[in-house]
């Protein structure tokens, strides 16, 4: 029990932590603001408590500067940290700030070279901002030799191969989202296109039926 583990020792960080995660699973932002300002106070790591305080100013309070704040206090704290710079690029994201979040994208994988979430979302950003497909395509199969598991960098792999007019491997890669998560629409409609692009209406309608 928390509550009880907390009475024990009023200065477990960890267990604060924990207790903001419950309080924010059911929607009591503010005790999960509380809980993580004493996390923060008592943790002797910091800076993932910064980060996760961040993530609920960002995420479901859409307070983006107290966000902004708290994922710069995080990597104030932990210069290394990359899981804060790729948490701050994403929010430089939503703020239209792009050069800093390439930046901040560009330090979260120097300091994880394995980090395939930061090589997605990296490549997301030289695709569809900065018109750099080559860097995208590098960055999506980078995504996918860290995290073979993850759906969504073979579906944007698949999507730009498929702007790129290259279909056979567009479908390669969309197949393959699609058997990792097979209720992922975005994969299904993109699918559909490149069997239209291709002539085979039958698959087509299918796909754009199943979704």
């Amino acid at each position: 029990d928390l509550n009880q583990a907390i009475e024990l020792d009023p200065a477990c960080g960890r267990a604060y932590k924990a207790r903001a995660m419950i309080w924010r699973d059911q929607r009591e932002y503010e005790s999960a603001l509380d809980d993580l300002r004493l996390a923060i106070e008592h943790s002797s790591n910091k800076a993932h408590m910064y980060e996760s305080r961040g993530l609920i100013y960002q995420k479901q309070l859409g307070d983006h500067e107290k966000a902004l704040a708290d994922f710069t206090a995080a990597i104030a704290h932990d210069s290394s940290y990359a899981s804060a710079y790729e948490s701050r690029a994403t929010l430089l994201r939503a703020m239209v700030r792009d050069d800093d979040a390439l930046e901040d994208f560009n330090q979260a994988i120097q300091h994880d070279p394995n980090y395939a979430l930061a090589y997605n979302n990296r490549g997301v950003l030289y695709w569809l901002v900065l018109g750099n497909t080559r860097a995208a395509l590098a960055d999506f199969s980078d995504a996918v030799r860290c995290d073979p598991s993850f759906s969504t960098a073979y579906l944007n792999r698949g999507s730009l191969y498929s702007e790129l007019q290259n279909h056979g491997d567009a479908l390669l890669d969309l197949n393959r989202a699609l058997e990792l998560d097979p209720k992922k629409l975005d994969a299904l409609l993109e699918r559909a296109d490149v069997y239209r692009r291709l002539g085979e209406l039958e698959k087509s309608i299918a796909d754009a039926t199943t979704a």
